[in-house]
């Protein structure tokens, strides 16, 4: 143990400048551990970020081809990113003209590829809203609770057509109805009043008189017989063949 004593008195400050040595290397080597570490993660973020960034990258390269016409200062095609809106557009395309109304545009509607935006002028809008105004009221005055006329223009032509046709209805009405008359009432020429013979086609007040004036000296033996009445020919035979009997 003496020995020992001697031995450290003698040779102290070699023992505690190596014991010193050992302390700064061994902390050294922690230091170097420690940060070597941190060095390792830093390495492995710096490596993801050139990730993260590419597709960002990748994101933005997405552009979708919009052309715009009409009433904008700069009329084109441009490229926009993904999420931009119509008025994105049109700011590009230099805004708004003076004579632009944007009443029928949608400008917060997301923009798609291969998109088409047209500006109207304020004529141009003016001219559609009068339009379709004239069509509702022009559409409402052809309709009835009967009958839906699709000629319907213009007020002068509606009245001229409803009166025309209003006319022709009634005619045709009283035809068919006389015809059917007619059909279900055989009319004898050698009796029919003058009155019963005039709701024959084709037959009038001068053609009755004179059927009666020749059947005073002769009765008709056949209903072709009628056609030696003066006035009365092969073709307004065949129209009221089928209505006459002897």
């Amino acid at each position: 143990m003496e020995r020992i004593i001697e031995f450290f008195s003698k040779y102290k400050e070699y023992i505690l400048f190596s014991i010193s040595v050992l302390i700064f290397l061994l902390l050294s080597f922690l230091l170097f551990y420690y940060f070597r570490s941190n060095i390792n993660i830093l390495e492995n973020k710096i490596k993801d970020k050139p990730v993260v960034e590419t597709k960002k990258d990748e994101d933005k390269k997405e552009l979708f081809a919009v052309d715009i016409k009409g009433e904008v200062k700069k009329p084109g095609v441009y490229f926009l990113e993904k999420g931009k809106r119509v008025i994105d557009v049109v700011k590009k395309a230099g805004g708004f003209t003076k004579n632009a109304n944007s009443f029928v545009n949608n400008l917060s509607m997301n923009v798609t590829d291969e998109m088409v935006i047209v500006i109207y002028s304020k004529s141009e809008i003016d001219d559609y809203v009068n339009t379709k105004e004239k069509e509702k009221q022009i559409t409402q005055k052809c309709k009835t609770e009967i009958i839906k006329n699709d000629s319907c223009i213009n007020t002068t032509e509606d009245k001229t057509s409803d009166n025309s046709s209003s006319k022709t209805d009634s005619s045709s009405v009283s035809d068919n109805k006389d015809k059917e008359d007619n059909s279900n009432k055989m009319i004898s020429i050698n009796t029919a009043t003058k009155e019963e013979l005039m709701t024959l086609p084709g037959i009038g007040e001068s053609k009755a008189l004179a059927i009666l004036e020749y059947r005073k000296s002769k009765q008709f033996e056949t209903i072709e017989e009628i056609k030696e009445v003066s006035g009365i020919g092969d073709s307004l035979f065949e129209k009221i063949k089928d209505f006459i009997t002897t």
